[in-house]
């Protein structure tokens, strides 16, 4: 009876081991089966194309690839796959693939960073890093900007330049107006510089990015884009580096003739920024040779002019056009290139 009781037991053990070893197997070959699936993976951003990413992958494979934006104003500022962001290194995004399909989908966002030239396209030397809102009592006001070509190109027509606020909420883009590009002729497109202006009313507090960007497959192509960061300040917070210039007016040749007529001598800057106090000097001629002090602005374009007689009928004598060291007055403009300079002009004939 023991005998056949003990058979039965050791008859039951090896079932039970048979079993559990059928088990074991049995999971072995259904995980061998999970590891081969492969997952699908979409990606499908707007403006955006992606090299090295597959459309298949398996559960655990580590998938690297590259993310580029046809817009030139714009850049990927995210990577999500799925509810995962992808890590960024070297230039490339990464993530391990989940046993599940995988959506990529990438944040863009505009560009924040200065341009300053772009080869056929650049910022003019003056052009301000600040601007300050209007205020109300003041009326409309707006800020001119102005960009340049570095040869004559073919854009002179409608859609061929555009001006771009890339942080709208601070500058929006209705604040941008009056686009312009400066014809060298009228028979052609080609355009040497151009500008447009901003509406003071309309800005808000903040810093923002003006883009300008250039495009045509003319004989001159051109594919360029600009980008200006500007900041805005409330009014009388603008900050300008002013150097202390003079210029020596000899009248000799008309101060006796004309020296009862209010012979006055003016300074102005072409330049001025709303928002700041007034740069025009206005001196009243009291000997034949002048000097007059003034604050000059780095990069603002400067004129002189020397007139006499009652308004509005104003008398403009001509100024002879004069190079120093450090400064230089030539086709109407007056440029200095280190402060404390002094440069001296002369009045020659009477128009």
């Amino acid at each position: 009876m023991k005998k056949t009781f003990g058979l039965i037991l050791t008859l039951l053990c090896l079932c039970l081991s048979f079993g559990m070893l059928a088990a074991c197997g049995g999971g072995k070959k259904d995980d061998n089966k999970a590891q081969d699936t492969e997952y699908t993976i979409t990606a499908q951003s707007e403006g955006c194309t992606f090299e090295g990413l597959p459309a298949q992958a398996k559960e655990g494979d580590k998938l690297t690839f590259t993310v580029s934006v046809s817009d030139s104003l714009k850049t990927v500022e995210k990577v999500m796959a799925n509810d995962t962001e992808c890590a960024f290194a070297d230039g490339k995004y990464s993530f391990t693939m989940p046993a599940q399909n995988v959506q990529v989908t990438v944040t863009v966002g505009y560009v924040q960073k200065e341009v300053l030239s772009d080869d056929a396209l650049l910022w003019s030397a003056n052009v301000p890093s600040q601007i300050c809102k209007a205020r109300k009592e003041d009326g409309s006001q707006s800020q001119d900007v102005y960009f340049e070509f570095s040869t004559p190109k073919n854009v002179g027509y409608e859609g061929n330049v555009t001006v771009t606020s890339l942080n709208p909420e601070i500058i929006p883009q209705s604040a941008l107006t009056d686009l312009f590009v400066n014809k060298l002729d009228n028979y052609n497109g080609y355009c040497d510089y151009g500008s447009f202006e901003i509406n003071l009313d309309k800005v808000s507090l903040g810093t923002a990015y003006i883009a300008v960007h250039a495009k045509t497959s003319s004989v001159t192509p051109i594919d360029a884009t600009i980008i200006k960061k500007i900041e805005v300040v409330n009014y009388g917070e603008l900050q300008e580096e002013t150097w202390q210039e003079n210029v020596e007016v000899d009248l000799s040749r008309v101060y006796d003739e004309f020296k009862d007529n209010n012979i006055m001598i003016q300074i102005s800057d072409r330049d001025h920024l709303y928002g700041t106090p007034s740069r025009t000097v206005t001196v009243a001629a009291s000997s034949d040779v002048m000097t007059v002090s003034f604050d000059y602005i780095p990069n603002h374009n400067y004129s002189i002019t020397v007139y006499y007689g009652e308004s509005p009928k104003l008398v403009f004598f001509t100024l002879n056009e004069s190079v120093t060291a450090n400064a230089t007055y030539q086709n109407g403009d007056l440029v200095f290139t280190q402060e404390g300079v002094t440069i001296s002009v002369d009045v020659v004939s009477v128009e």
